[in-house]
């Protein structure tokens, strides 16, 4: 059941009623706007790779297409909550990669918070109990089979794209 669907049944007085409001990612990072303005690219490029993904999924006949998008969206919620909750670290981190351009994320992150962002995707899935591509963020399991066993279909059929895909992608 979609979302939609389930706010039609409830009716509308009855869901905003019962639903207490979110807080505003405004109010969270009022007078901290450098903060906002990268939570905003982060939560803009999660928008453009889940529409990519769910084409490819699309292309590539996936009958779990929808998953595959929203895996895509939830791939970056450890970072837009860090930019919500704990945005100094996070602007001294992307001062660091401003300043030297072959710094990798993973290291920036390892140094500054003591962990990697990876890590606390992989945290997060757990604690909420997620399935799926969000609880196999590491890329084991039968959905990243399936993503390797396409991929290699790819690289083989001698198509361009497939062969770097192929090659970003190889484990």
């Amino acid at each position: 059941m979609q979302v939609e669907q389930a706010i039609m049944m409830m009716g509308f007085g009855t869901f905003f009623r019962e639903v207490a409001p979110a807080p505003v990612v405004e109010d969270i990072l009022r007078g901290q706007v450098d903060a906002l303005l990268q939570l905003l690219q982060t939560v803009r490029l999660a928008q453009r790779a889940s529409r990519y993904a769910f084409d490819w999924a699309l292309l590539l006949h996936d009958l779990h297409a929808e998953e595959v998008r929203i895996a895509a969206l939830l791939s970056s919620l450890g970072e837009m909550l860090m930019w919500c909750f704990n945005p100094q670290p996070m602007l001294g981190m992307r001062a660091m990669q401003a300043a030297d351009k072959g710094l990798r994320s993973a290291e920036v992150q390892q140094q500054v918070l003591g962990f990697r962002g990876m890590d606390l995707q992989q945290a997060l899935a757990t604690e909420w109990h997620s399935a799926g591509a969000a609880a196999n963020a590491g890329g084991s399991g039968p959905g990243w089979e399936r993503a390797r066993t396409q991929r290699d279909a790819g690289a083989e059929s001698g198509s361009p794209l497939g062969e770097r895909l192929g090659q970003c992608c190889a484990a």
